[in-house]
């Protein structure tokens, strides 16, 4: 969150500072200035986030802010030039410049608002307050993660193998056990244990178990692990999940061909 708004803030000074040290030393048009300010926000800007992508919503908010720097600046440095040209003594800044620039500024608050809220939720004092108590108990949570995006049907020979192995898995009836040894916080390691037994409740030993967990529409902190056995059935992993809210788990355990797979869903709370 704090991230953002220096990015937004800081951008938005540099750009200023830039259009009214061109305007000042060289004898162009506030108009000519300000296309050339927008020019250069698209050359600079564009590439910049392309390599450090930072999702299409903060990069969004920050090429329309980007954008719209010069062409407020450029209507307040004409309208002024013009006035003061005319020499009427008028007030130079008119009401229809200002009414727009202010609905352009209000806009972009509140989707800078939401934008912090889907990243990191709201504050915990004031989520309180404005959020449902949860039913299971523990603190409330306002995070909002995004949409699963994983998808089998990339073609038709794959879906067809994925839909056999698990009517295999099916009959297999292997019993999995899994979950945290203790509760996962952002950033912090934390041991992740599975537990397998065959349809005969023994232990499924000397498998193979890997996973992913997948951040939903942010595939940049998507974590691959590999377990390691601890004892008979039993295998762990230890790992440190970046951001709190949602993760979703996709584990495969292979056993001499013999393929099982679990999909869930876990919690991730906030650093302590």
């Amino acid at each position: 969150m704090t991230t953002l708004l220096y990015s937004l803030l800081g951008g938005i000074l540099f750009i200023v500072a830039v259009f009214l040290l061109i305007h000042k030393v060289t004898a162009w048009g506030a108009k000519v200035v300000a296309g050339l300010l927008a020019l250069l926000v698209i050359g600079i800007y564009v590439p910049v986030a392309i390599v450090f992508w930072p999702g299409a919503d903060v990069f969004a908010i920050h090429l329309a802010l980007y954008l719209l720097t010069p062409y407020i600046m450029g209507i307040i440095a004409a309208q002024r030039a013009g006035h003061l040209q005319a020499n009427t003594g008028r007030q130079w800044f008119h009401w229809g410049p200002a009414a727009i620039t202010g609905f352009f500024l209000f806009i972009i608050a509140v989707d800078s608002i939401l934008i912090m809220v889907a990243q990191k939720g709201l504050d915990m004092d004031i989520a309180v307050h404005f959020l449902p108590k949860p039913r299971s108990g523990g603190e409330v949570s306002s995070f909002f993660p995004g949409t699963v995006t994983h998808d089998f049907r990339e073609k038709e020979d794959q879906f067809n193998e994925y839909v056999a192995m698990r009517e295999a898995q099916q009959q297999r009836n292997w019993q999995v056990r899994k979950g945290w040894q203790t509760m996962p916080h952002a950033g912090q390691p934390v041991t992740f244990m599975v537990g397998v037994a065959d349809q005969a409740k023994q232990p499924v030993s000397q498998a193979s178990v890997t996973g992913q967990f997948v951040r939903p529409a942010d595939k940049r902190l998507d974590q691959n692990f590999t377990m390691q056995e601890e004892k008979p059935g039993l295998y762990k992993v230890t790992l440190a999940l970046p951001e709190p809210g949602a993760w979703d788990l996709i584990l495969l355990i292979d056993k001499n061909g013999a393929k099982h797979e679990v999909r869930a869903r876990t919690q991730v709370e906030k650093s302590k």
